[in-house]
């Protein structure tokens, strides 16, 4: 229980630190939420990269407390020079806020609860429940805490080609703090991965849209949302712990890219720290999954080629923004990922090990069965970013930087999906763009009520409370009254509405209508 609580303040400590360096770059006018957030992004990222480049410099086991120990040291003269950084908070709007993180939190910590019957910390026997991968992970926490990032506990001498910066994070707390085997892996990191993306996702979903029901929605999307018909497509997978910690880093990584092209009239120096951040985000993520910095780094170049062809007056820093990105990203990977024996078993233009196969989506075995299923798994994913959709048609939005960075990422990891094979490894590209894509769709969503309504407000116009109450009747009245009618079809039959013969025929497809009238 000591050691939990020890661990617990590490983090603690770490979210204080980055919580600092960002009021101190972005201003200390920043919501409370947004700088929680950021904060466990940047101050986990940095302890992680700080761990990781100082092991061996440092005495012990303490590489990653040196951010923390320059904070605490800089901490006065930051003070001293803006009084207002410790005090002067931007308001809350604490209402939908409250109502996102309650949701999120009573649903990923019900899914924690859940998967932990799956990983007891000790038995009389055999346990058989823990994932195959899970003591290869804790084994790789410990190699990298006790060993650094040149030698392995798997073979002496060499090191470890593997995206491993969140198992870093884990083993560096768990041999500061001395928990027990698989603490850090099953307690700890899954709750710091739930709690950093509800709060990056409410506090950026804020910045963008004044919708009440908005945070909520990025939050469900994120925490409890996958695939519509279609399975593997959580977020926080408790069996990936780098999947679910790198989300964190991802959405952190998006909203600092995002901010620093919206920086006008702020001085150089601020920017150079957005710029910081987005290289310490950058080597964090790609040395965390490297899918994950792919897809941000395919968004982020989009972004910049649209600001050039364009030429908006950001596009500048647009540049600037993704050559420092790609250049963190790149370091990160030629001196931590490539040459790797083990390529993620990606292939490409097979048809073999697809993911629509694994998960029974082909029709049938032929090769037209594995591209169909392969289409329908495309499918069912794009239902989760439908709000991005009326971020393009909406003209003040269209090219907007979220905007355009979300199509990245989007034809991003549906590419991957078309083009890659790997069983289920060619469906993380797209996994890791849901994470961003989750907020840009709330967004549009609550744009696109909002537009819709005759005040401009959140009150439903005549076609949509026309559509909830057919939907309360029957199915087949959602689709005929509600759908139909909206795009110019002929109504329903009023009588047909709850009968038995309209249920059966809106499972077959058709739609119950009234004769033609002359």
């Amino acid at each position: 229980m000591t050691a939990a609580l020890v661990a617990a303040l590490i983090v603690i400590v770490q979210t204080a630190t980055g919580a600092v360096w960002w009021r101190v770059v972005r201003g200390p006018s920043v919501p409370v939420l947004e700088a929680l957030g950021m904060g466990m992004a940047v101050g986990t990222a940095t302890a992680t990269v700080s761990g990781v480049l100082l092991f061996g410099l440092v005495p012990g086991d303490l590489a990653w407390m040196v951010p923390s120990l320059v904070t605490v040291v800089a901490l006065p003269f930051l003070v001293r020079r803006e009084p207002g950084l410790l005090r002067r908070w931007h308001p809350t709007r604490w209402a939908p806020a409250l109502l996102a993180l309650v949701t999120g939190l009573v649903l990923g910590l019900a899914s924690i609860a859940v998967n932990l019957r799956n990983y007891p910390l000790t038995s009389d026997g055999i346990i058989s429940t823990y994932h195959q991968d899970m003591p290869f992970f804790e084994a790789l926490s410990t190699s990298m805490a006790t060993l650094g990032p040149h030698d392995s506990i798997f073979m002496s001498g060499a090191d470890i080609r593997y995206h491993w910066f969140a198992y870093a994070w884990s083993g560096q707390i768990a041999e500061t703090a001395g928990t027990a085997p698989f603490v850090m892996l099953t307690r700890v990191l899954p709750v710091v991965a739930l709690l950093g993306s509800i709060l990056l996702a409410v506090a950026w979903t804020q910045r963008l849209t004044r919708g009440f029901w908005a945070p909520t929605i990025a939050v469900l999307l994120i925490v409890f949302g996958g695939y519509v018909g279609a399975s593997y497509g959580t977020l926080l997978n408790f069996d990936s712990p780098s999947q679910a910690f790198v989300t964190v880093w991802m959405l952190g990584l998006s909203m600092v890219l995002l901010t620093a092209l919206g920086r006008r009239g702020r001085s150089r120096r601020a920017l150079l720290g957005m710029l910081l951040f987005v290289a310490v985000l950058g080597a964090a993520t790609t040395g965390g999954k490297v899918n994950s910095a792919v897809v941000v780094v395919a968004g982020a170049v989009l972004v910049a080629l649209v600001a050039v062809g364009r030429r908006e007056p950001w596009r500048v820093r647009a540049v600037v923004a993704v050559l420092v990105l790609v250049a963190a990203t790149a370091v990160t990977y030629v001196a931590y990922l490539a040459g790797s024996a083990e390529r993620g078993g990606l292939g490409l233009g097979s048809l073999l090990n697809k993911a629509s196969s694994v998960q029974g989506l082909n029709p049938t075995d032929s090769s037209w069965g594995i591209v169909v299923g392969t289409v329908i798994l495309a499918v069912a994913v794009l239902p989760r970013w439908a709000g991005v959709a009326w971020l393009l048609a909406a003209p003040r939005w269209r090219w907007q930087p979220l905007t355009i960075f979300s199509v990245g990422a989007a034809v991003t990891g549906i590419a991957a999906l078309l083009l890659f094979s790997g069983g289920l490894n060619d469906s993380w590209f797209v996994l890791s763009a849901s994470a961003p894509l989750s907020v840009a769709s709330a967004v549009g969503v609550s744009r696109a009520v909002r537009a819709t309504s005759p005040s401009r407000g959140w009150r439903p116009s005549r076609a949509v409370l026309l559509a909830v109450a057919g939907a309360w009747s029957s199915p087949s009245s959602w689709w005929c009254c509600g759908v139909r009618g909206l795009i110019g079809h002929r109504p329903c039959d009023g009588r047909a509405r709850s009968s038995p013969s309209a249920a059966r025929s809106w499972w077959a497809g058709s739609c119950p209508v009234a004769p033609d009238r002359p």
